[in-house]
């Protein structure tokens, strides 16, 4: 009786890839925000926690993602908050970027918890839309400030998270010039929509 030889070869098992958060691409290209971007920078290298504020349609997501597209982007994660419904989605989908193990428990208690649980983790979280879960991200942010000391935020918002230690960063619409105005005045009046001095709730650029 004859007996047949097989060849045995390793089996490659795929497997699942962690979820991904990537900074997205620029619609379209961020014009007149140059100003903006550079001190946006700086500001980011020296603080844990900066927050972009304006009005809604000013270019706060654009500013945020043309600096955060600039970064290590293995070590930078984008979370679109408008896209959430829940307090519990939120903790779910920071812990998938962190890779943290939390159970979802009271929205307070599960973002205390997600806080101890990042203690290790280093990178930079950019939360866009904060004010759609104001309350939740304030406590989250502040938790994380206190627990994991390699984590960093930038946080695009119509409100100020008010939190200690927040870097406020205010955004202005740009400045329309004059048809007749000279070079200098025009770009006068673009940069005068960058700087704010003061703020009583937290560090304004």
């Amino acid at each position: 009786m004859d007996r047949g030889y097989q060849l045995a070869l390793p089996v490659s098992v795929p497997t699942l890839a962690p979820p991904s958060f990537p900074v997205p691409n620029l619609v379209e290209p961020l014009v007149g925000r140059d100003d903006d971007d550079s001190l946006l920078r700086q500001v980011l290298a020296d603080h844990r926690l900066v927050t972009i504020i304006g009005a809604g349609g000013v270019g706060k997501t654009s500013l945020a993602t043309r600096v955060a597209s600039s970064l290590d982007q293995s070590t930078t994660h984008w979370i679109a908050l408008a896209l959430l419904t829940s307090n519990d989605e939120l903790i779910r989908i920071i812990a998938a970027a962190t890779r943290s193990e939390v159970s979802v428990q009271a929205a307070e208690t599960s973002a205390e918890s997600l806080a101890r649980a990042m203690r290790n983790f280093s990178g930079l979280l950019v939360l866009d839309n904060a004010e759609h879960l104001i309350d939740l991200v304030r406590t989250f942010v502040a938790s994380v400030l206190a627990h994991a000391p390699h984590t960093r935020f930038l946080i695009t918002s119509q409100v100020p998270l008010r939190v200690f230690g927040e870097q406020i960063y205010p955004l202005l619409p740009l400045a329309t010039p004059n048809l007749d105005a000279s070079s200098a005045e025009v770009g006068r009046k673009c940069r005068s929509a960058v700087l704010l001095q003061g703020g009583a709730n937290g560090d304004t650029v």
